[in-house]
């Protein structure tokens, strides 16, 4: 049964705020695995996000699943969140990519103070550290954030 309704439940826009926000790849497939289909990934998103007036402070792209950590500016989460998951779809048909990208949902985390905003880009940007994909995160190629 889809429980996705769920994640609606108090969901809201609050402009100026950080979010963590995490996509998933449909049926966890994994689809982000080759350098030049992930950069053009990572385009696209940084595309979406300038376009939605959103800062994009850190991402990490793992092979099934996408983190970012954005500072929304004057457009609404769902807004953003169409935009970004969009431009990526155009860009994975632009690379040939028929099936699914995404999930039909995702995970949202409004980060309340200084303290968790660091920790939550830390925690983002050891994802690769922890599924044991390099052993140092400066070898895995899919990660960028302003504040570390």
């Amino acid at each position: 049964m889809h429980y996705s309704h769920r994640l609606r439940i108090g969901r809201r826009s609050i402009a100026n705020h950080y979010y963590a926000i995490t996509f998933v790849c449909d049926c966890r497939q994994k689809r982000f695995t080759s350098l030049p289909f992930n950069k053009a990934i990572i385009q696209s998103l940084h595309r979406a996000a300038f376009e939605c007036d959103t800062l994009l402070h850190t991402y990490v792209l793992m092979p099934d699943h996408c983190h970012l950590l954005v500072q929304l500016g004057t457009v609404t989460l769902p807004d953003l969140v169409r935009k970004l998951k969009g431009l990526a779809v155009v860009t994975a048909r632009n690379n040939g990519l028929t099936q699914r990208l995404w999930q039909r949902d995702y995970y949202e985390r409004c980060i309340r103070n200084e303290e968790e905003l660091l920790a939550m880009a830390r925690y983002i940007i050891e994802n690769p550290l922890r599924a044991q994909l390099v052993s140092n995160i400066n070898n895995y190629p899919y990660w960028d954030s302003q504040f570390l």
